[in-house]
Parts: C-alpha cells; structure tokens; sequence
C-alpha cells in the first residue's frame, strides 16, 4: 500500500448556495400575505427599486373622491341611496371597534351593587383572578395576607360574585359553576339536577343513565331529561369574552373546471404589489462615478427580485397542475375521492427536489370549486389493498365516518368491529391504526357512544 501526501486534480459537481438563489428559496417558501411586507422590506434597502399598490388594493382606493363626512350627507342612509350616490359613505364604518373583557363586563355590574370599600376592594380583587374561562383562580387560605379582610367578608363577596352575570363565573370547579348556572335557571328546584351535578358528572360523561335510573329509582328518560338540561349549562362561562384576531386565507391560485371538464389554473397576483424599476434613480446615480459600484450591485438584486418572483409563479402553476391531474377526482366526489399522493412522487414528476415541492405547498391555498384547501391537503397517506392497490387515508376515514354514522346505537362498533369491516372491503387495516384515525376525526370511542 502506497501511503503518502499527493495533489490530485478532479471535478466535482457542487451545489453552490448563491445570494441570488438563497433569495429564489425565501420567495417561494412565503405565502402571499407573507410576501408583501418581504418586497416592501426589499424597497426600502434598494433605491432602485419601485413598489406599487396591489390591482384590489388599487380597486378599493379612488383618489380622485375623497370620503365626505357624514354629516354633511343628507337624505337617506339606506343601501338604495348608496348605490344612486357614488359618493355615499356609511357613518356606520367610522365607529371604533370596541372589545370587552370578561373583567371589564363583571366590573361595570359591580358598579351598581350598594357595597362598603371594603367588599368593593374584595371583589375587584377578585375580578382580577378570574381566569380565561371565568374560574375564580384563588383561594382564601392562599391569599389571606394579600386580600387583606376578614373570612367571612371573603365568603359574603364570593356569594355576590356569584350571582353576577355571565352565570357561572367565580365559581372554582366544574360542580359548582354549574350548580350556579342551575339556580339561576328555571330548573333550579329540581332535586334530581342537582344531585347528578354534585355526585354524577363522571356517571353522566359515560352515559351510564341505567345505572343513574335505578340509584334514583326513576326511568331513564328522566334521567336523560335531566342530562340535556345539564348540557345546556355552559361549562367555561367566560370562554364568550375570548376574542381572536380573525385570520385571513388569500389563495395563491385559483382553479376553475370547465363545463368541458378541462381546468384552468390562474397564480393570484392581485394581492401583490408590481416591483418596477426607479429610472430617474438610477440615472441619478450613474453620473456619480463613486456609486457606480453600488448602483451595479442594486441592479443584480432588482433582477435577481424579478426572476425569482416569476420563478414563484411558474413553480406553484406546475405543483397545481399536477396534484390537480392526480386529484380529478376530488373535485367529482370530494374527499372520498382524494387517492395517495406524496411529495415525493411531485418532485419526481417535474424533475425538481423534494424540498422545493415542500416549500411550494407549505402556507399555500388553492381556491377549487369544491372551496379553499391547503396545497398540502392534496398529499395523503396510502393503505395497501389486498389487491395490491393504494387507498387514501382520507378514504378510509370517510369509510370509518360513514359506518359511524350507520351503526346501532345501543350497540356501537368497537375499533376492531371497524377493522373488520374495512378488511371484509379489500383494506388491511390494524385496530390501532382505526382508532388514530376515530381520534383525528373527533369521535368518541363506542363506550362512550353508546346510548342506552
């Protein structure tokens, strides 16, 4: 063996990470909405480069009539009278939007009570510990030296709490909200109620109504009578006062299906500014000779923005294309129809890498007209056929939901029922694998379905 040190000339092939394709990979992983504030933020660090309004922001603005005040407007404010007048502005769309918190809303009702200082002291204490779901998150023996009062002042202002709306709220577990949401309600006599709300509600959550029937010496329709007035008590009273910022799905394509059955494929570019190019900038600095070299570097990467919004554009149309070829029939029986499809078998088919089949789907939203789906919903898993045959998991679960459905009652099926069924089909399936997916679809397991 030969061992020692020597300089060996070959080629290599190499993936060379380029600014121009480090910035093509973050165009393509945004999202629409996504992208905007990135081009914006790309303005700003090139003078050359030139950001004008979206085509539907363009839509909703008409400088040439600025909004009068409402005020000045006479006549009617009726949707007729808006579309005679063109210059019609609704004084409803300058009112401030205006949330309450659950906090707020028990406050101003504290208000109005007659209280010394001190209960008053002790109850917006108290308000203060109210969770997000209106449970009285504290505890005298906890909290004795902050409240600063005596117990039985404690005890008299949680009875007050109590009664204020929404009902339910400073109560400190699941029993007593609801038991203050049964006083106030017109079933707050009924014995019966209360008692399978102070001992029962796991009874109740099992639906052992046979056994509750003949603890209490009643028929079960009288105990099921009673479980519905239970669920109508709501078990997170301060959950009406959690508000979210709505979230807003822009679909970065649109697919139409022709009476012809062909599709039409179109990239949403409305909601995107167009880039253009700063000429009089440019100018500007082309006669300076120490920026030349500046001005040289702004033009790569206003070109290297451009190429690579395009390169987007084509990449999403061709990842559409295909799913949409391999999906046909999604848009004639819905997800029923949905077959297996991974990313992989994408890449495969439009010579491109896996990860940029990833990136091109991931945030991404078709609009069908079967409605707005994530890019990535079209990918599904596969279940061998006896047959030899892939089924999708979306298919198996429509299968499993339509036999849910059907199923006796009294008699639920089990999971392995369900497994037993699916394989009479053609489809190997296990028992855990049944229950994953009764678990992704929301629906209880047979004991707790069974109805009596």
């Amino acid at each position: 063996m030969d061992v020692g040190f020597r300089l060996v000339q070959e080629q290599q092939l190499k993936l060379a990470m380029t600014p121009e394709l480090r910035q093509a990979i973050t165009l393509l992983q945004y999202p629409a909405l996504d992208l905007i504030p990135y081009l914006q933020e790309q303005a700003q660090k090139n003078p050359l480069l030139e950001i004008e309004e979206p085509d539907l922001v363009k839509s909703l603005i008409r400088p040439d009539k600025p909004p009068r005040k409402w005020e000045e407007e006479e006549g009617d404010y009726s949707t007729e009278y808006a579309a005679a007048n063109d210059e019609y502005v609704n004084p409803i769309d300058y009112y401030a939007e205006k949330e309450i918190t659950l906090q707020q809303y028990v406050l101003e009702q504290i208000h109005y009570l007659q209280l010394s200082e001190e209960e008053k002291q002790v109850l917006i204490f108290m308000v203060g510990n109210l969770d997000e779901n209106g449970y009285l998150d504290a505890d005298y023996e906890r909290i004795a030296s902050v409240a600063n009062c005596s117990r039985e002042t404690w005890d008299n202002c949680l009875v007050l709490l109590q009664q204020l709306e929404p009902y339910g709220v400073g109560a400190r577990n699941l029993e007593e909200c609801l038991l203050i949401q049964l006083r106030h309600s017109p079933y707050h006599g009924d014995q019966l109620c209360q008692a399978l709300i102070k001992n029962h509600l796991a009874d109740i959550a099992a639906k052992r109504y046979s056994r509750l029937a003949r603890k209490f010496n009643t028929t079960v329709e009288e105990i099921k009578q009673r479980v519905e007035w239970i669920k109508s008590f709501s078990p997170k009273p301060g959950s009406v006062f959690l508000s979210q910022k709505p979230k807003y799905i822009v679909p970065d394509v649109f697919v139409e299906c022709l009476p012809d059955g062909r599709f039409v494929f179109q990239v949403n570019d409305s909601v995107l500014p167009r880039i253009h190019f700063n000429r009089e900038y440019a100018l500007m600095l082309a006669e300076n000779r120490q920026a030349k070299k500046f001005l040289e570097q702004k033009v790569k990467e206003y070109e290297w923005l451009k190429r690579g919004i395009e390169q987007r554009k084509k990449t999403i149309l061709h990842v559409t294309q295909v799913i949409v070829e391999r999906q046909k029939a999604f848009f004639d029986q819905g997800e029923a129809g949905l077959k297996p499809l991974t990313l992989k078998e994408v890449a495969q088919e439009l010579g491109m890498h896996e990860s940029t089949i990833s990136r091109a789907t991931n945030q991404k939203y078709m609009q069908t007209p079967r409605g707005l789906y994530e890019l990535k919903f079209f990918f599904t898993q596969g279940v061998a056929k006896q047959n030899g045959e892939l089924t999708s998991d979306a298919q198996i679960k429509e299968m499993i939901k339509q036999l849910i459905a059907a199923e006796n009652k009294r008699k639920p099926l089990s999971d392995q029922k369900i497994a037993q069924h699916l394989q009479a089909k053609g489809i190997s399936i296990a028992r855990r694998t049944v229950a994953k997916y009764r678990d992704e679809l929301g629906i209880l397991s047979s004991s707790r379905r069974k109805e009596v």
